[in-house]
C-alpha cells in the first residue's frame, strides 16, 4: 500500500490501518495530503475485482471511485476515499431520490458497458446466464450445498424453488435486456451519494450475464419502504427504456425478482464454498434471506 500510493503520486503520511475484515475481503485505510485512501483485498473468488473496478472506472468514471492501483494477481485494489455518504444511510426523506438515481446509474453502466465485454471476461469475470440457473440452483440446495447451513431444504421444497425458477427465466428471457456485467451485489450499501451522482462500489462478484438479477438486491435495503422500492423500480425499468419494452418489464417484475432471488442463492452457494468452513457462519444468513423471497414470489399454481 506504502509504495503503490507513492507510485500513484499520493503518498502516504500516516500508517495503514485496518479497516475491515471478513474472510471474504479486508481493507486497509491511511491518510495521504489530499485524502484518504483504502486498499482493498480480496479472497481468491473474487480476484477478478480489481481488474473489474479498473475497467468500469476507464469507461463510465461518473459512477465509479477513482483507482490509484491495482495488483491484479494478488487480487489488490487501491481507489481513493470518496468522503460521502452511503445510500443506505442517508435520511429518509433523500432516500427515494437517491435510489432512483442508483437505479439509473447502474443501468446507464450496463448499458455502456454491453458492447465490449472481452477485456472483463480475460480479467477472470464468469460467465453467468440466466439459463443454467435451474441446474445450479438445484446443486445450491441439494443435499451437497452450502448455500443454506444448519437446516436441510426438504426435497419438495428445492423442487418448487428450482420449478419456480425454470418458469421465471423462460418468462423473462426475451425481454431483450443486453448481456452485460453484472454487479452481483448492488445495494444500498455499496453505493455512496457523491454530490448530484451515484458512485457504485464493491465489484468483488461480478460477472457477465443478465442485468435484470441487479435489481432484487436494489431493492433489499427497502423491503418494508414500498414507496422507496417503487420509486426504485420505476426509475430502473424507464432506465432501460429502449433497449427493452417497458410495459412487458412491468408485467414480469415478479419473475425479474425471483430470477434475482435464485441468482443470489446460487452466488451464496459460490461463496461459502470458497470460504473457509469456521467462517461460513459470517455470511450464512444471506441465503435464507434470498430463499424466503423466492419463495413469497412464487405464482400460485
Amino acid at each position: 500500500m506504502v509504495a503503490a500510493a507513492a507510485d500513484a503520486g499520493r503518498p502516504l503520511v500516516g500508517e495503514p490501518m485496518p479497516f475491515y475484515l471478513r474472510g471474504i475481503s479486508a481493507l486497509l485505510r491511511a491518510e495521504t495530503a489530499t485524502g484518504a485512501v483504502f486498499l482493498k483485498a480480496v479472497f481468491p473468488p473474487f480476484h477478478a475485482e480489481p481488474v473489474v473496478t479498473c475497467l468500469l472506472a476507464e469507461r463510465v468514471p461518473a459512477s465509479m471511485p477513482v483507482v490509484l492501483a491495482i495488483e491484479a494477481d494478488e487480487g489488490w485494489l487501491l481507489v481513493e476515499d470518496l468522503g460521502a455518504t452511503l445510500v443506505g444511510e442517508l435520511p429518509a426523506d433523500r432516500r427515494g431520490n437517491a435510489l432512483a438515481a442508483g437505479a439509473r446509474a447502474i443501468v446507464e453502466l450496463q448499458r455502456s458497458v454491453a458492447g465490449g465485454l472481452e477485456a472483463f471476461a480475460a480479467a477472470g469475470c464468469p460467465l453467468r446466464p440466466l439459463a443454467d440457473m435451474p441446474e445450479q440452483l438445484d446443486a445450491a440446495l441439494g443435499p451437497d450445498g452450502v448455500a443454506i447451513t444448519g437446516e436441510a431444504v426438504t426435497t419438495e421444497r428445492r423442487e418448487r424453488a428450482i420449478a419456480a425458477t425454470r418458469r421465471a427465466v423462460e418468462r423473462v428471457a426475451s425481454l431483450g435486456f443486453p448481456t452485460s456485467v453484472v454487479h452481483g451485489d448492488f445495494h444500498a450499501g455499496n453505493a455512496f451519494q457523491v454530490v448530484d451522482r451515484i458512485v457504485i462500489i464493491d465489484w468483488s462478484d461480478a460477472a457477465i450475464g443478465n442485468p435484470l438479477v441487479d435489481l432484487v438486491t436494489w431493492l433489499s435495503w427497502s423491503r418494508d419502504e414500498p414507496d422507496q422500492q417503487r420509486v426504485a423500480t420505476d426509475a430502473w425499468i424507464d432506465a432501460w427504456a429502449g433497449t427493452t419494452d417497458s410495459a412487458a418489464v412491468r408485467e414480469t417484475i415478479d419473475d425479474i425478482l425471483l430470477a434475482g432471488a435464485a441468482y443470489q442463492l446460487i452466488s451464496y452457494d459460490g461463496i461459502l464454498r470458497g470460504l473457509e468452513p469456521a467462517t461460513r457462519y459470517t455470511i450464512a444468513d444471506g441465503a435464507f434471506e434470498y430463499l424466503d423471497r423466492l419463495e413469497a414470489l412464487v405464482r400460485p399454481s
